[in-house]
């Protein structure tokens, strides 16, 4: 009896496969063989049974004819011949000749049951030194000299399986032989199967319990390599379904708290731009460089926070047919104009001499902006590690084919591999990390057709970002956006 774990502690029990194949075959086997067996133990009974007595009526024909002698040695090789014992008696009913010894016991018993008899033809039963007959008294044609005698006829009346039981013994044998071998076999064959579907039911068990690893096919045998395959598609399904959940319910603890915290953040960079207007009101130079790098940080606070409202109500960025032909490379070099204040005060300074121009592509780029410049921010809060000598950060700007390549680089010792997938929202490595900037960076640049992955290569940790570049059919038709916060031609 099996029984199977299932979740929740209960288990699960029923017959094993061996024995649901076992018992069947060998009732059927066990069945067949004693209907065989006695289908053909009467068939040779009635066969042998009618074969003797044809033998027998020729053999007293013989006997019986006028002429032929009674002797012993006579009545002897006619009994090898039927099978049967003859007994020859006088006028007087006493043996003359016989093909077996005869006691006195014996003879009284028979002329008894002969007495008894009535008419020709009859047969009466008798017992014979132990062994039952069945006795015919047949008149012989009188000779002169010998007076009336009369032939008689023991037919041994031996029990149905002592007159079959060698003919029937050996193909029964050979049957209960072939039913050990067989009842061998399925129990084999059953084990064989059983194995691989029990390290099914197993994984079957792991796979409820969370762990969604791949199990091994079973070559040679067709169903259970589909089955195992099947259950290798659904551990698959269950764990895109598991991130799935996992995503959701991160995305649903950042709208239950993403309300207050960016209405907070609105309000103050709100009233900071506020107040950066009056101080630039009064001050002698309103242009200064420094007051317009504070107020385009103070925009892009207002815009991350509706972008991270966008993203923990699960909403997607401006649709693809509000885009609006636009040069990357002006919006790099202003995203690394923002970060410089923060490069410098980390003691390093961002390297913009790769990027190559005009670059163009249909975007956004206030989302765009705000990628670049939380992964140049990211890139230069790494090369801050106490550990990192060689503070460097560099971006480079490139078209490869029908594709636009940006490049953001460190010196840094980049994402702990035990973070996770660091595109996740909330998985982070840093002490005071949100994880959710490249979170909102990989949901933009899908929103753009694109994609981002991240390696580390010679000592450099690069954030690699790839966005299809405009066609000439759509250049030729779109307008250029290039100032900052350009408005998106809907």
């Amino acid at each position: 009896m099996k029984t199977y774990p299932l979740v929740g502690g209960e288990t699960l029990s029923g017959r094993s496969i061996q024995q649901r194949f076992l018992l069947p075959v060998v009732g059927v086997v066990a069945v067949a063989l004693t209907v065989s067996a006695a289908i053909t133990a009467a068939w040779l009974h009635h066969t042998v049974q009618q074969r003797d007595q044809q033998r027998l009526a020729r053999v007293v024909a013989a006997l019986t004819a006028p002429g032929f002698p009674l002797n012993e040695p006579v009545l002897a090789k006619m009994s090898g011949l039927s099978g049967a014992e003859f007994v020859v008696l006088n006028a007087h009913d006493r043996p003359v000749a016989a093909s077996l010894q005869l006691d006195e016991t014996s003879i009284d018993g028979l002329l008894v049951v002969l007495a008894e008899q009535h008419g020709p033809g009859a047969v009466a039963a008798v017992t014979l030194g132990e062994r039952p007959y069945l006795a015919e008294a047949i008149a012989l044609v009188p000779r002169w000299d010998e007076g009336g005698r009369r032939l008689v006829v023991l037919s041994p009346a031996d029990p149905f399986w002592t007159s079959t039981g060698g003919i029937v013994l050996p193909p029964l044998v050979v049957g209960l032989v072939a039913c050990v071998l067989l009842v061998g076999l399925v129990s084999a064959i059953a084990r064989h199967t059983a194995r691989p579907i029990e390290q099914l039911a197993a994984h079957a068990v792991r796979i409820a319990s969370g762990d969604f690893s791949q199990c091994a096919t079973r070559p040679g045998c067709r169903e259970l390599d589909d089955l195992a395959a099947a259950m290798n598609d659904m551990a698959g399904r269950l764990r895109e379904y598991a991130d799935r959940i996992r995503r959701n319910e991160r995305l649903r603890t950042l709208d239950q708290l993403s309300g207050g915290i960016a209405h907070q953040l609105r309000n103050a960079a709100t009233g900071a731009r506020l107040a950066l207007d009056l101080y630039r009101r009064d001050t002698a130079d309103p242009d200064c460089e420094p007051l317009a790098v504070a107020d385009r940080q103070l925009q892009q606070i207002e815009a991350y926070c509706q972008r991270f409202l966008s993203l923990a109500r699960g909403t997607q960025p401006r649709e693809p047919r509000s885009f609006v032909r636009l040069a990357l490379d002006d919006v790099v070099r202003e995203s690394c104009s923002m970060v410089a204040p923060l490069a410098q005060h980390a003691g390093t300074t961002i390297d913009c001499s790769a990027i190559d121009g005009p670059l163009e592509m249909l975007g956004d780029a206030e989302t765009l902006r705000q990628v670049l410049i939380n992964l140049l921010v990211n890139a230069v809060e790494a090369v801050r590690h106490p550990d990192v000598v060689d503070k460097k950060v560099a971006i480079v700007v490139r078209q490869s084919g029908k594709n636009l390549v940006v490049r953001v680089g460190d010196t840094g010792p980049g994402p702990s591999s035990l973070v996770g997938d660091v595109f996740e929202p909330l998985v982070s490595d840093k002490a005071e990390g949100t994880g959710l900037g490249l979170a909102v960076a990989r949901e933009v640049i899908a929103a753009h057709s694109g994609r981002v992955h991240w390696q580390r290569e010679g000592g450099w940790t690069w954030f690699e970002v790839h966005l299809p570049a405009a066609q000439t059919s759509e250049t030729s038709r779109t307008p250029v956006a290039n100032a900052p916060g350009s408005p998106a031609i809907a």
